[in-house]
């Protein structure tokens, strides 16, 4: 394979990796070619996932904690030796409407979806640059284009996720791009609780996608993969749909 399109001696940096997407990231970027330090704030489920997987350091870490960035970028380099891409999954929702919206909720939206990001970012920016090319992958949502009741904090989070890419790909050329995908409903670790919790969300689910289907974590980390290779940058300051077509539908 052209190695344009794979990753070899790449390093990576992936949020949120215990289970659903993030997981999916790690393992397929592991497989071609990357060396993967994987984060989350699961332990347990994080060694579950990893278990096996070549070339991945797992780092148990609450990413909105203390100089947790600081943490991150540490470890990818004393294992590493650099950094060349980061992907920013870790991310949360939490339903409420605004009778029931709390400060504690909102902040927890804006804390883990986007300012744990951005701090990231910043403290691996330097590091990036000292590269051939970097790439900064944020993980996005639909909700940026077509929202839901219960979930203004989320989408404000993700709003201002995709609003940070947009900044970010500017201020970080020419050699790094920063992208953004955004999924439409995925079958995760998110969405499987509440769907045992609530069966009638399922159906929900499925009619969110002209293909009558939800997203699985596959969709999404191929196209974190077709945004990391070297024969895509030519592409930045994007938001990708990656959602069967729910927003073009609506």
């Amino acid at each position: 394979m052209d190695n344009r399109y794979r990753l070899e001696g790449k390093v990576a940096i992936v949020t949120g990796c215990a289970s659903g997407v993030g997981e999916s990231v790690a393992k397929l970027f592991a497989e071609r070619g990357a060396k993967i330090l994987a984060i989350d704030i699961n332990a347990d489920g994080l060694s579950t996932a990893m278990h096996d997987i070549e070339n991945v350091t797992s780092l148990a870490l609450d990413i909105t904690g203390d100089g947790a960035e600081e943490k991150i970028v540490d470890a990818a380099l004393d294992n590493f030796g650099h950094i060349d891409i980061v992907v920013n999954n870790a991310g949360r929702v939490i339903y409420a409407e605004i009778d029931e919206l709390t400060d504690e909720i909102w902040d927890m939206h804006l804390n883990l979806n986007v300012t744990a990001a951005m701090r990231i970012c910043r403290s691996a920016a330097p590091e990036l640059r000292k590269r051939p090319f970097g790439r900064i992958v944020n993980i996005g949502s639909a909700v940026t284009m077509r929202s839901s009741p219960g979930l203004a904090a989320y989408t404000a989070s993700k709003n201002a996720l995709e609003g940070l890419t947009r900044v970010l790909s500017q201020e970080l050329l020419p050699r790094i791009t920063v992208n953004c995908i955004h999924p439409g409903n995925i079958l995760s670790g998110m969405t499987i609780p509440l769907m045992e919790e609530d069966p009638s969300l399922k159906e929900q689910y499925e009619n969110f996608s002209p293909m009558g289907r939800q997203a699985v974590p596959e969709d999404i980390s191929h196209a974190a993969l077709f945004l990391c290779l070297e024969a895509s940058g030519y592409i930045n300051g994007i938001g990708l749909n990656v959602d069967g077509g729910y927003v073009a539908y609506g």
